[in-house]
């Protein structure tokens, strides 16, 4: 509702025309409702990383609906027949949307190559969802305006022409400071990346809620009074013939362990612990003889005694947590506080290089010892999982260069088309990088996500381009010519879908999750950054680069757009 709003006030100080209002509305409500249906059909619940799709479907879907009724409109303008405005629509915009719509879906669906189910299936069910929107809006759009009156009144006009005359201002200025906007750039591009060379990958459980949130409050006092939610185990196994560690020496060496997790801010618990209790009930009680008994027959007595008691009070079950003499093992149970998977990681490190460094004597013990338990399988997890995310990343640009190389039919052009959008994913880890936040699982969506967003406005800028070019003529303003003229063109329809973008995106900072704000603000940044990437830095490279052709010549007193520019040209 928030975004419906938002996109309400907007479109209609951008068109002041009713039936730009509820035409779009209306598509993406139906893209929205249909990736829901979805959602039901195949029996995805909403999670807490889903909980998105719904805002990210509505403003993708407003995206491409806002392409097509700006050109309808322009061509409209141009004194087109309603038919042919509508014919000639959608044969420039239904290749441009599908293949933006293409690399969106892409972008999510590098997801699936994560380990974690979760993720693999909200990739694959937003992409599913992404070529939904795209075959609602390219349908229903253009049919919708086809019963409609074609008349444009004389405030949308004026709103166009404002829109054309601010993307011409920008275009004149982005040509005549090429060299500027592209030295600017690089300065941008590597502060940015200095600031993201400072961001640490971490995760925890905290991330999820608010410092005031019941429940984080809550695993507050666990850690402060029980030791940390984070659980760890050190797996001790014996042999069928080995005495098993009921023995001085054995139970002595768990001691020590204990001792060196305590060093680490881990509370442990072993059978060296129940032993030694066991000792001091066998003697009334006594504190001087709360533990580990010399001989291996007092060991056994003070673990039969307290297994006795633990099973007669109904607590059995802790006991089966530390001992299993079917099995032939005994654990060390730990629990530490969710302190980051940085810090836990390094602590994990440090009891297998302890473990490493005792092999000798484990063997001498007749024991085998390894680290298990959720803390480290979790943590470790997450930072794999980090690290398949950005290598579906990887998967997701390794199939869009290609496929704009084969857009433009050139490589150079389609080598040139994703300088811009390497823009975005710097300036996002700039921006992690400078605020101080770590590298999330949350975060590295937004870089899968942002890469399919980041080419869409690319996309219908070069497209549009090459319209411009293949009728920019010859001489030394053509290249200028196509450039403003596709300022003209599309620059307005970049801005506005930007502009709704940001604005569908900014609802959800109101979420009660901080992971959804996280998301919504990185988003945020990245969106601003492709527009700046499209608008000011892909011009100044076309500009530069020439992947169409020769180099522009501007004279500083040139305006390609004025009337009888092109006439004097040729002249």
């Amino acid at each position: 509702p928030v975004v419906t709003a938002l996109f309400v006030v907007i479109l209609w100080l951008c068109f002041r025309d009713p039936r730009a209002l509820w035409v779009p509305l209306l598509a993406v409500l139906l893209a929205t409702l249909y990736t829901a249906g979805l959602l039901g059909l195949v029996g995805e619940p909403i999670n807490i990383i889903n909980n998105v799709l719904p805002v990210l479907i509505f403003v993708i879907a407003m995206s491409d609906a806002i392409h097509v009724i700006a050109r309808y409109r322009r061509e409209l303008a141009a004194g087109r027949p309603q038919r042919e405005a509508l014919w000639t629509t959608l044969r420039h915009l239904a290749v441009a949307c599908l293949l933006t719509s293409l690399t969106t879906a892409v972008g999510f669906a590098s997801l699936a190559t994560a380990d974690i189910g979760i993720l693999r299936r909200f990739g694959l069910t937003a992409a599913a969802g992404v070529g939904l929107a795209y075959v609602v809006t390219i349908a229903f759009v253009p049919l919708a305006f086809s019963v409609l009156s074609p008349r444009l009144g004389q405030e949308p006009q004026r709103v166009d022409a404002l829109f054309d005359r601010l993307s011409l201002r920008l275009g004149r200025w982005v040509l005549r400071r090429r060299g500027r906007v592209l030295a600017g750039a690089l300065l941008c591009t590597a502060i940015a990346i200095a600031l993201g060379a400072r961001v640490r990958i971490d995760n925890n459980v905290y991330e999820a809620f608010d410092p005031d949130d019941p429940f984080a409050l809550a695993n507050a006092r666990l850690e402060r009074d029980f030791g940390g939610i984070v659980s760890l185990s050190l797996v001790v196994a014996w042999e069928a013939d080995a005495s098993g560690p009921l023995t001085p020496e054995a139970l002595a060496y768990l001691s020590e362990l204990e001792d060196f997790l305590r060093a680490r801010g881990v509370l442990p618990l072993s059978v060296a612990d129940l032993v030694a209790e066991g000792n001091a009930a066998l003697r009334r009680g006594d504190p001087a003889a709360r533990r580990v008994p010399e001989t291996p027959e007092a060991c056994r007595a003070a673990f039969l005694a307290v297994s006795a008691a633990l099973e007669t009070t109904g607590r059995g079950e802790a006991l089966r947590r530390l001992w299993s003499s079917p099995r032939r093992w005994t654990r060390i149970v730990g629990q530490v506080g969710d302190l980051g998977s940085t810090r836990l990681n390094g602590i994990f490190a440090a009891i297998e290089e302890r473990l490493a460094r005792d092999r000798a004597r484990h063997t001498e013990l007749g024991l085998r010892c390894f680290l298990s338990g959720d803390g480290p399988v979790a943590s470790r997890g997450v930072d794999r999982l980090i690290g398949d995310l950005f290598v579906s990343l990887l998967t997701a640009f390794a199939f869009i260069v290609p496929v704009l190389c084969l857009l433009f039919r050139s490589l150079r052009a389609g080598l040139v088309s994703t300088i811009p959008n390497l823009l975005p994913l710097i300036a996002t880890l700039g921006f992690l990088g400078a605020t101080g936040r770590e590298l999330r699982v949350t975060s590295v969506i937004v870089f899968s996500i942002s890469l399919g967003l980041a080419v869409d406005d690319t996309i219908h800028f070069m497209v549009r381009f090459g319209e411009e070019w293949r009728r920019a003529g010859v001489g030394r303003t053509a290249y200028a010519r196509a450039l403003l003229r596709t300022y003209r063109g599309a620059g307005s329809a970049i801005i506005l879908t930007t502009l709704l973008l940001t604005a569908g995106f900014s609802a959800l900072l109101l979420s009660d999750f901080p992971i959804s704000r996280s998301f919504a603000l990185c988003m945020e940044v990245t969106i601003v950054a492709a527009l700046l990437g499209d608008l000011l830095v892909l011009p100044a490279v076309l500009a530069v680069f020439r992947p169409f052709g020769a180099a522009p010549e501007v004279p500083a007193d040139f305006d390609p757009a004025a009337p009888g520019a092109e006439g004097a040209e040729q002249s």
